[in-house]
């Protein structure tokens, strides 16, 4: 039986889906890799990729489920989006062409008082989001978190003039969250792409191009 709780090394539940399982790996792959993390750690980052190895594959995570004596049960996709956290683009987009911070630019350039608005192309992010064959079968909606601007309420988006407000630091602005979703048809075929296009919460420059990834 083995001696590691590899949904505890990803800090997410046993329930948790194999798009919510990769989004954990990635955030803690990126803290711990000891060459490019931010709080290298060979050892832990050893231990969370073959935690990952494992539970990102279907069959050998039902095996480790059944070794530990964990009874599971698979919940369908309208109940996963209802319990689970939305999927944010800023830790799960697959992109070689642009990095978090050329995409925070490319967002910051529609909101008033941050950037000029940009009257370029729209932009497309690609992104890749896995399910698992049982929320793929069931359909429903995938919920999508997405960078944005709001007026600073420290200084009602109005820039001293005596100084940076230390909330927005002279933007006006700051960075907050919105949310979009994704409607999923019943036995959705893997490889399925989809464009969202972001207007509806004031992005006009950039739109997401979504694949889906059955696992």
């Amino acid at each position: 039986m083995p001696n590691q709780d590899f949904y505890a090394l990803l800090g997410v539940t046993a329930e948790a889906s194999a798009g919510a399982i990769k989004s954990a790996y990635r955030r803690l792959a990126m803290r711990l890799h000891p060459d490019a993390g931010d709080e290298p750690d060979a050892a832990r980052f050893r231990e969370v990729h073959d935690a990952y190895t494992v539970l990102s594959d279907a069959a050998r995570r039902h095996t480790y489920d059944v070794e530990i004596g964990r009874k599971v049960r698979v919940p369908t996709m309208a109940e996963e989006i209802a319990s689970g956290r939305p999927i944010g683009i800023l830790d799960d987009f697959e992109s070689v062409a642009a990095s978090p911070g050329e995409i925070l630019h490319q967002v910051a350039q529609n909101f008033f008082g941050f950037h000029q608005k940009s009257g370029a192309p729209r932009r497309r992010l690609s992104l890749e989001i896995v399910l698992s064959p049982e929320e793929a079968l069931s359909g429903g909606r995938l919920p999508l978190e997405v960078p944005c601007y709001e007026p600073c309420l420290r200084c009602d988006g109005v820039r001293w003039m005596w100084g940076l407000c230390p909330l927005c630091h002279g933007f006006g602005l700051v960075k907050t969250a919105r949310q979009i979703a994704l409607d999923i048809a019943p036995g959705i075929k893997n490889g399925s792409v989809f464009e969202l296009p972001l207007d509806s919460v004031g992005i006009s420059n950039l739109a997401l191009l979504v694949t889906l990834l059955v696992a």
